[in-house]
């Protein structure tokens, strides 16, 4: 059974990306995996594409010893080697081996870092009673309709809290 699976899932892996995503997504996350009879945290590095009409693909699923630029430069090698084109805007957190990679391997796209890592990021910066209105105040300057708005809605969220929390401050303006 396990060996039919395995199969199958190489034949995902390695499969042909005859269209253009113009819109990646590139996150990670750490899982415990059994490795030679121990239990180890590994990275799971995720790439999921957007395509022209919108519609969201995982493109690569990959186990990984640590996140690092290396690591990120293979992923995106072996991508572009089964087609991957048309990249125009990459979103990420703001790691930095992981930003560096990008604008390797996607020379003229544009990088993003991900609403949920900065507003995460946010929140490490607060006490837990000010969480929900911090987390409040973010969405609304990401969901802001217009740039205008969402500059006008930064400059109240960081006058909001600038006496009561400069660390969260400081790090907002540079976030935002």
């Amino acid at each position: 059974m396990m060996g039919g699976l395995d199969a199958d899932l190489k034949v995902w892996r390695e499969r042909r990306l005859e269209i253009a995503y113009p819109y990646l997504i590139v996150d990670a996350r750490y899982e415990y995996v059994r490795a030679h009879a121990q239990v180890v945290s590994q990275g799971v590095l995720v790439v999921k594409g957007v395509r022209e009409d919108g519609l969201r693909e995982l493109l690569a699923v990959e186990v990984a010893d640590t996140e690092s630029e290396v690591t990120y430069e293979d992923l995106f090698r072996r991508l572009k080697d089964r087609g991957l084109t048309g990249v125009r805007l990459v979103t990420s957190d703001d790691h930095r081996g992981l930003v560096k990679a990008i604008q390797k391997h996607f020379q003229g796209a544009s990088w993003q870092r991900c609403q949920v890592h900065v507003a995460r990021n946010a929140l490490g910066k607060v006490g837990r009673k000010h969480q929900r209105a911090i987390s409040e105040d973010v969405r609304a300057v990401f969901h802001a309709p217009t740039l205008a708005w969402a500059q006008q809605l930064k400059r109240e969220v960081v006058d909001r809290w600038a006496a009561s929390h400069p660390p969260v401050v400081e790090w907002l303006e540079v976030a935002l």
